[in-house]
């Protein structure tokens, strides 16, 4: 880069005794300090631009399309496992002359007589040693490589030639950096992204993702999807700079766009690069530009809204505060920008609509089609859902937007339905005449805000005015409803009479298959079979659906059915619903002649046997019922886990293991109103099975004996001294059971260390 300066001549009369300034020798490494550490604010923002620009600036010196030879910036791990960062290109590359004579020599530069580039400066190579720690360079130039490890030296750079072999790969350079651990690593991806944003002459790999960019350059500013900042900033020369927004004397304009500037513009970076050198007249350029991109955006916006030929296409624009405008798919909200432009924002207009502010009729969006109501809604998966809520101008009704909304008679039902249900198949409303009529209304009419005098405030009108009012508000909800497909006479068409023609064919056929294959109500019925109705959970709670089984393999099933007729469907129905994922107990209505074909086994019982001591599934339902509670109970106290304790109790462990192992063989998935049923009836007439009861009577009473230990609070595994006092405080409250009520286990040892 050129940097111009002006020399004023100077007339030197007699002698000349002029000095020239000079630095000690013991003040190098103050120097160095200056130009590497105490000249980066952003060390890792720093390194990235610098080995980025370098990269860009020597593909340019070597006459290549920086576009089509971009520089690789790539954060990612190596082999070993550590994260690097590194820059390469394929630019002109350096021999040995070139790394020692001027990129490690400070304000060396081959840059200083190009325009065509970014640095002069000669200390952007450098700008690593701020994050202090040593960086590899593998230069390639004329058919040889070489790699350097440099490095900070107690007074200046250091750097060591670690090899120098033959090459047949192009010239140019690779820079790599240490990454300290993954901290670190968000920190240069994040800084990466952002500063890189506007770049397309580099591209950023993430572990060996390629981050996508899309930019777009207007004349006055640009955006990049990669950008990650909210907030206004400026691109010099595609390089990304924030904006001092003090210095400028105004707040932050939080649009993610970059003002698009240049080096002929008269702003300059600043040494570092890290920012740009204001002045009187960097704060004129800004402001003006922001002027400027402001005036854009909203005349882009009042250009989208200036009229539109309906109220539904201008709806998303009427009565809004937030205003936004989309470039090349990007949305963006201009409120931000509105008092830099020089141009208003535009108040959307309506083809039609001039007596009131087309906003004025999306506040009434609730009541402009009471005359309709909802009969039905076909959802995104095809389901018809119920009618219930008031129609009014919504996407979510589908008034407009993806869906479509259909007139159809009421009551809306039948055939019709089945009929446009089909037709339709999903993302459709349908609506009918509610039979209200919107009229004039007095101030006592029983229709209260629905009047045309309420809705639309006429009594402050001269009567006069009435009339162009309330046309208006008829002109627009004719325009909705313009919008909507009319199915009302639907049942008189010919494609729904052919449906219909159609339909009775198809169960005409079927009734023909099922009566020559033996088939009843669509079960293939075969000789020798039963039919029976297994019970499962549906949306009414209780549904049975239809079988045909053999009869002799009725005996082979695993599970318990408990037989149920139609009068006592009402009675079960709480229950049933209960056992869905129980695997051991299933219901099933049967008729009465299918009935008598079931064969005497312990596989099937009617209801009154299922809550009975002949229902062997049942008694273990409940005892695994009652077992698991108690092994819950136990485990609240099992949570103190004291060695004293954990030896005193070893014998409810064991009892509780019994007890678990019954619980896994025999429970099933109840919800808890049915086990609470269960336990009614079990509590009531004994239906348990005992052949477990003296162990789980054992742990009812130990949960009851030591509940003690609950009311302690368990001290931290580390602190030692605490523990030893709780557990000399357990065997204190032992030693008195023991003492008092003589009711631990035979052969309980309490022994208190000293």
């Amino acid at each position: 880069m050129i940097i111009q300066e002006q020399v004023k001549d100077v007339v030197v009369i007699g002698e000349d005794t002029s000095k020239k300034a000079k630095i000690s020798q013991d003040k190098l490494a103050k120097l160095q300090y200056l130009l590497t550490k105490g000249l980066y604010k952003d060390p890792i923002t720093a390194v990235i631009a610098e080995w980025t620009n370098n990269g860009i600036d020597s593909v340019v010196q070597a006459g290549k399309d920086p576009i089509e030879n971009p520089v690789i910036v790539k954060i990612g791990k190596e082999i070993t496992g550590q994260y690097i960062f590194s820059v390469e290109d394929k630019g002109v590359g350096l021999d040995d002359r070139d790394f020692e004579d001027i990129c490690m020599n400070y304000l060396e530069s081959t840059k200083e007589n190009d325009n065509d580039t970014i640095g002069h400066f000669g200390i952007g190579m450098k700008s690593f040693l701020s994050l202090e720690r040593s960086a590899t360079f593998i230069c390639r130039k004329n058919g040889e490589e070489r790699k350097y490890i440099v490095y900070e030296g107690a007074e200046f750079v250091n750097y060591d030639l670690i090899y120098c072999k033959p090459t047949d790969e192009e010239n140019g350079v690779i820079a790599e950096l240490m990454i300290n651990g993954w901290t670190e690593r968000g920190l240069f991806i994040g800084k990466a992204s952002q500063k890189l944003a506007y770049y397309d002459t580099a591209v950023l790999i993430i572990d060996g993702q390629v981050s996508q960019n899309k930019i777009f350059r207007g004349e006055h500013f640009q955006w990049s999807s990669l950008n990650n900042n909210t907030s206004m900033h400026i691109c010099l020369k595609d390089v990304y700079y924030t904006i001092d927004w003090e210095a400028l004397g105004i707040k932050s304009i939080d649009i993610a766009i970059g003002l698009r500037m240049s080096l002929d513009d008269g702003i300059t970076p600043t040494p570092s690069r890290e920012s740009y050198i204001t002045n009187e007249k960097t704060k004129s350029l800004i402001l003006n530009k922001i002027a400027k991109v402001a005036t854009w955006f909203v005349e882009k916006y009042n250009d989208e809204v200036k009229e539109f030929d309906t109220f539904l296409e201008a709806y998303d624009y009427l009565g809004v505060s937030d205003y936004e405008t989309r470039v090349e798919g990007k949305p963006f909200r201009i409120n931000p920008l509105l008092q830099y432009s020089k141009t208003p924002i535009a108040r959307p207009k309506v083809k039609g609509i001039i007596v009131m502010d087309a906003g004025f009729y999306k506040t009434k969006r609730n009541h402009l089609l009471v005359e309709y109501a909802i009969s039905g809604h076909l959802d995104g998966y095809g389901v018809m859902k119920k009618a219930g809520r008031r129609l009014y101008v919504s996407k979510d009704n589908h008034v407009f937007g993806g869906g479509k909304t259909v007139i159809v008679k009421s009551p809306f039902a039948g055939n019709v339905k089945e009929f446009l249900k089909e037709k339709y198949k999903k993302d459709t409303l349908f609506v009918s005449d509610s039979g209200f009529r919107r009229k004039l209304g007095t101030r006592t009419d029983n229709q209260g805000y629905e009047s045309y005098r309420t809705i639309l405030n006429l009594t402050l009108l001269r009567k006069d005015a009435w009339r162009d009012r309330i046309k208006e508000w008829q002109f627009v909800v004719s325009t909705i409803i313009s919008t909507f497909t009319d199915e009302t006479n639907v049942d008189t068409s010919p494609e729904f009479i052919k449906w219909i023609n159609d339909k009775k064919e198809v169960q005409k056929q079927k009734r023909l298959l099922n009566i020559k294959n033996g088939v009843y109500n669509g079960i293939n019925k075969q000789q020798g079979d039963v039919t029976l109705a297994y019970s499962y959970k549906s949306l009414r709670g209780v549904s049975f659906k239809k079988a045909a089984y053999p009869v002799v393999d009725l005996h082979k099933n695993h599970f318990v059915t408990v037989i149920i007729d139609e009068d006592e469907v009402e009675k079960m129905k709480e229950i049933i619903p209960g056992f869905y994922k129980c695997n051991t107990i299933k219901f099933a209505l049967v008729g009465k002649k299918d009935s008598k074909k079931i064969p005497v086994c312990s596989q099937f019982i009617n209801v009154k046997k299922f809550m009975s001591r002949e229902c062997q599934p049942f008694l273990r339902l409940a005892s695994s019922i009652v077992f698991s509670k108690a092994i819950s109970e136990l485990a609240s106290i099992k949570k103190y886990k004291s060695k004293v304790f954990e030896k005193f109790v070893s014998h409810l462990h064991n009892d509780e293991m019994i007890l678990a192992k019954y619980v896994s063989q025999h429970s099933a998935y109840l919800d808890d109103k049915v086990k609470e049923s269960i336990l009614e009836v079990a509590d009531e007439y004994k239906l348990y099975d005992y052949s477990l009861w003296d162990v789980y009577l054992r742990v009812k009473e130990g949960i009851k004996k030591y509940d003690f230990i609950n009311l302690l609070q368990e001290p931290q595994y580390y602190d030692k001294e605490t523990t030893e006092r709780y557990e000399r405080l357990i065997n204190q409250v032992l030693l008195f059971r023991k003492k008092y009520y003589d009711d631990l286990p035979d052969g309980t040892k309490i022994v208190i260390e000293n």
